[in-house]
């Protein structure tokens, strides 16, 4: 399968595969390790049963959250804070975001996705940050991804981002949400933990050559 997986990846260009392992899986990293992939990070898997889940908290002021699925016209805008987030996540290689258009089918448009689920905060009419919602693994389970312009991190707009994504996923009948953050991201773990969110496991981030040299 990774030889596989490896083929793919060369045939669309990409230069570099990267994958997720359980911490607790003692057999899986020596196997990628012997199959040329490195250790590049670790990360926390944080889970929400949203039976239990506390109210939605306000957004900071001047701050507001909308839909994409209510807002098609702010989609251009919520892909340049992705692309401009992307970069910032830890990695051995810098990460950059996909062509536009691949990420509008996976957010908007794929099987997975959850167009009323994704959300954007704005601050007056300036898009500064976004959170999409995907299934995973079922329909009583989704998985978050946020992002928040540089120049607004830290002055709670990922937390008004994932608390009306809360909201509206319990309205919509998902039973469990899921998120992860990369280890040294001490500050969205908190955000998730304010929200009562629990870290359920740990992943090992492995890294390398789409061609094994």
């Amino acid at each position: 399968m990774l030889r596989a997986a490896r083929d793919h990846a060369r045939s669309i260009d990409l230069e570099r595969i990267w994958g997720r392992i359980d911490a607790t899986d003692t057999g899986s990293l020596p196997f990628a390790e012997h199959h040329g992939l490195a250790q590049s990070g670790r990360e926390w898997i944080s889970a929400l049963e949203l039976a239990g889940a506390p109210p939605p908290l306000p957004p900071p002021p001047g701050v507001t959250v909308v839909s994409l699925a209510e807002r098609a016209d702010l989609i251009g805008a919520a892909y340049d804070v992705y692309s401009e987030c992307l970069p910032d996540m830890p990695s051995a290689s810098p990460m950059r975001a996909e062509p536009f258009h691949e990420w509008v089918s996976q957010t908007l448009e794929g099987p997975a996705a959850l167009p009323e689920g994704a959300m954007v905060a704005l601050a007056g009419d300036a898009v500064i940050g976004q959170a999409a919602l995907t299934l995973e693994g079922g329909e009583g389970t989704a998985e978050h991804l946020t992002c928040v312009r540089r120049d607004w991190r830290g002055r709670g707009v990922a937390r008004a981002l994932r608390s009306a994504q809360i909201a509206w996923a319990g309205q919509a009948g998902i039973e469990r949400l899921v998120t992860s953050n990369d280890a040294p991201n001490a500050a969205m773990l908190a955000v998730n933990q304010r929200l009562g969110y629990q870290v359920v496991s740990e992943g090992v981030l492995v890294e390398g050559r789409a061609q094994r040299t």
